[in-house]
């Protein structure tokens, strides 16, 4: 099974939501307005980064969505075999 690993720098997120909107499954906004991994997929959160790691391939493209329309290139997608 293919997974990804999916991180947030949450000191370069504006916390603009775009992620979110694309793909609520994976991305949410917390208490400090940034993006985060939902907890469902989440493996750490801290205040500089948030990492998930997501083993479903529905998502695959989305996720390069997410990635290409986020204004400060704040989230980073790497798949894992």
């Amino acid at each position: 099974m293919v997974k990804y690993r999916v991180e947030v720098d949450k000191e370069s997120c504006i916390g603009c939501g775009v992620c979110s909107s694309l793909l609520p499954d994976v991305f949410e906004l917390g208490d400090d307005g940034k993006s985060r991994i939902v907890e469902k997929y989440r493996v750490s959160d801290d205040e500089s980064k948030s990492v998930g790691e997501v083993g479903e391939e529905k998502y695959a493209d989305t996720l390069n969505q997410v990635v290409d329309s986020c204004p400060t290139q704040a989230i980073k997608v790497t798949k894992v075999e």
